[in-house]
């Protein structure tokens, strides 16, 4: 057999592996079952001992720990929250797969809001208008503030102080997922997307500072009006989503590299 076809073949299983994996994360997001359970400390000891070492940097910041929760879904990816305050501004730590990564988010209105994220995998899946996330690999928590902060001013300038009132971290995280969720959904062909998304949107949204990649202009109007955004409505304006959906892209990243392994 001629190693082209060879290569053809695994681009084509991996693609193939991709779009599976997406597909079911996507309906696990769209399940009226989908829960996010508390976590007490002595269910996962190790895991806790490497939330409790940022929490020295938390405090320093101005966050107050909220506590362990657990995402039902196919890898289960453990998050550990902190609040800044009684602000609408949140510090959070996801462990899955044995990695750790992190999300500073502001939220400015119940579908606006910022995210700065550790890992590149937060744009593993297309998210609603209005949630914008940056995403910086490689950078500590340090530095991922600084890049934070420096979006987070413009942020402000244009929807004010980051000050919604909340029903819980809980129902903020299940309603993001679920607005992902039917975001993704109304994407055309959606379902044959996952490689794009996977393979070419990951790097290509890297080290880009949302208050430069979206236009928050057209946010501040479109955005938030009583009416459901969906693909066609947001087209050319980009979208992400608060941090609560970064829990999902711990499941579509590793199912689909555990699964092209």
């Amino acid at each position: 057999m001629p190693l082209w076809s060879v290569a053809v073949g695994l681009v084509l299983l991996s693609c193939l592996v991709v779009s599976f994996t997406i597909w079911q994360s996507v309906l696990q997001l769209a399940s009226p079952d989908l829960r996010l359970d508390r976590v007490a400390r002595h269910e996962r000891p190790e895991e806790w001992d490497v939330a409790e070492q940022v929490a020295p940097w938390a405090v320093r910041k101005g966050f107050d720990f909220l506590g362990a929760f657990q995402l039902r879904m196919q890898s289960e990816p453990l998050a550990f929250a902190w609040r800044r305050g009684d602000s609408s501004e949140f510090l959070c730590q996801y462990q899955v797969g044995g990695q750790v990564q992190y999300d500073i988010v502001s939220i400015f209105a119940p579908q606006i809001g910022l995210t700065t994220a550790s890992t590149k995998d937060t744009f593993a899946l297309p998210q609603p208008p209005g949630a914008c996330v940056q995403a910086f690999p490689g950078q500590d928590l340090e530095q991922l503030w600084e890049r934070h902060e420096e979006s987070r001013s413009e942020f402000v300038r244009v929807f004010g102080d980051p000050n919604v009132p909340q029903d819980g971290f809980e129902g903020l995280v299940l309603g993001a997922l679920k607005r992902q969720a039917a975001y993704v959904q109304s994407i055309p062909f959606w379902q044959l997307r996952g490689p794009w998304w996977f393979f070419v949107e990951r790097d290509r949204k890297k080290d880009r500072l949302a208050s430069e990649a979206y236009d928050l202009e057209w946010i501040a109007t479109n955005v938030g009006t009583g009416e459901a955004p969906n693909a066609a409505a947001s087209a050319g304006h980009g979208s992400s989503s608060p941090s609560s959906t970064s829990m999902a892209k711990g499941d579509v990243s590793e199912a689909a590299q555990r699964r092209h392994a």
